[in-house]
């Protein structure tokens, strides 16, 4: 049975690196708490060695811990949704803690990983393929993002594009 220190909100597994990623909060659930991502193994809780930090500190300090959701993992990406003023993805490196992007969208239900380099987002009668920017470690992440490909139910149109 593995035990935490701190209140865990959300968590997430993945097999394949021996991760499990905790969702957990610092401070009173009211003030509001800061969040924070743990980084540990699920074999025996100890910070995970591939990761540069094992834990991702405040991924936004103006969250309401009942405004997280949807954590995944794909390869050395983590992705989480949170809500502060819109609601948006994060996307991080969680081996080297860099943040890769933050996707900023009222209007996005969900998003899904395709691959180690892309991700779905969907939305009312859409979806938008996104390549995940590979930059230089210490570079901010580009923007604006734009998709590779977009699928609309209510016009029955595929679009694709370049993401450069």
């Amino acid at each position: 049975m593995l035990g935490f220190e701190f209140p865990v909100l959300e968590m997430e597994i993945d097999l394949s690196n021996n991760l499990i990623v905790l969702l957990g909060t610092r401070g009173s659930l009211t003030d509001p708490p800061h969040i924070d991502l743990h980084l540990r193994t699920l074999s025996d809780n100890t910070p995970h060695p591939s990761a540069r930090n094992p834990i991702l500190f405040s991924v936004s300090p103006t969250l309401a811990y009942h405004h997280l959701d949807a954590l995944q993992v794909m390869g050395p990406f983590l992705g989480v949704v949170c809500f502060d003023v819109i609601r948006a993805l994060e996307i991080w490196d969680w081996m080297n803690g860099q943040k890769m992007m933050r996707f900023e969208d009222s209007s996005f239900y969900s998003y899904k990983f395709l691959s180690a380099t892309s991700f779905l987002i969907s939305s009312r009668g859409s979806a938008e393929v996104y390549e995940i920017p590979v930059e230089s470690p210490g570079t901010p992440p580009s923007t604006p993002h734009r998709s590779a490909c977009q699928i609309s139910d209510s016009t029955r149109s595929v679009i694709f594009g370049s993401t450069r």
